[in-house]
């Protein structure tokens, strides 16, 4: 389904001052969405009840960064390094893999065609499991655990493609993997090093890193999100930074940098068949953004109000939302 990107409208904003939303993930139930929170806990949000108060499901030990559903089972990962799963229809916990990473885990990505989840974490692996059985089905390495400054890195965000067929995994240094979902092996390797900033005088110190990731549907495409060249590296001042790369040939083909908004983007979607790039993201502000890829350039940008760590879009019969996650705030825009 199209969208025209001058008619889609913010129908509603939520707040929740003590909670700053992670991520987002919808249910088979019309207007039920859950969020991963800072505040430790899951919750689940009706957004066609008029309050849109949340309930709270279920906790972590600490902030919860990623959250995914699988048929009946919510499943989500968090700083405290576990992954649990949930029973949505008997609303409870069914199981808690304690250390399922040693280090922060920071995204999970749900396989498209079967019950097979991914993981990656902050001690630089990538994990398949089992969605149903919370099995563990294999362990991928290849990202590197220092910088080239000799920092410890980062494993930010995964993400499958439509057909399932591959899984690419991005981190700190800009390096993404691209893995054979059949044999696990990498099969590609892309390197986008103006993600990464080192700052050698002020701090010693890096930051950076690719935050998101989108295939496009045909897999002609994947999209990269984060942030430019940092001058304040305790600001997260530098440009908001999306990339473009042809899949086939690995090869660069559109660089967007916005010095109007800056901050990290967060969150990217291929929409109208895949000739818009939706991306969102930004710093204190928030930034949405819509790309046109024929024509090279921004073709919409709003400024949010909220900082934007995750998305959810969804296209019904006859109308297309996209829910936006947050410091504090969950947004909807719709058609109008």
């Amino acid at each position: 389904m199209n969208i025209k990107v001058d008619s889609f409208k913010r129908s509603f904003d939520y707040s929740q001052s003590n909670s700053i939303f992670f991520s987002i993930c919808s249910s088979e139930k019309d207007g039920i969405v859950y969020l991963g929170s800072s505040d430790f806990n899951v919750y689940e949000m009706n957004y066609n009840n008029p309050n849109r108060k949340t309930e709270k499901l279920y906790a972590h030990e600490s902030f919860v960064s990623s959250i995914l559903r699988s048929g009946n089972l919510l499943i989500s990962g968090g700083y405290d390094g576990s992954i649990i799963w949930w029973s949505i229809s008997a609303k409870k916990m069914i199981k808690t893999v304690k250390s399922a990473h040693q280090k922060w885990i920071r995204s999970l990505a749900k396989h498209p065609k079967s019950p097979i989840i991914a993981s990656v974490s902050d001690d630089m692996l990538c994990k398949i499991w089992d969605a149903d059985s919370g099995k563990q089905i294999q362990v991928l390495s290849g990202h590197d655990q220092k910088t080239p400054h000799h920092f410890p890195s980062m494993l930010f965000t995964c993400c499958f493609s439509p057909s399932g067929k591959y899984l690419a995994t991005a981190d700190k240094i800009g390096k993404i993997m691209i893995w054979d979902t059949q044999t696990w092996k990498i099969v590609k390797s892309i390197h986008a090093p103006e993600f990464y900033t080192w700052d050698p005088t002020a701090r010693r110190h890096s930051i950076g890193g690719i935050r998101s990731l989108a295939f496009s549907t045909d897999e002609d495409y994947l999209a990269i999100g984060g942030i430019g060249h940092i001058g304040n590296i305790d600001h997260l001042d530098g440009p908001s930074q999306v990339q473009l790369f042809d899949f086939k040939t690995s090869k660069l083909v559109i660089k967007w940098l916005n010095d109007q908004n800056k901050g990290i983007i967060n969150y990217l979607h291929f929409s109208n068949n895949n000739q818009l790039l939706i991306a969102a993201g930004g710093n204190n502000d928030g930034i949405l953004e819509y790309f046109d890829i024929k024509q090279k350039k921004s073709a919409y940008r709003e400024k949010l109000g909220f900082h934007v760590h995750d998305g959810l879009w969804m296209e019904k019969e006859k109308e297309t939302s996209l829910i936006l996650a947050g410091h504090h705030h969950v947004s909807m825009y719709r058609q109008a």
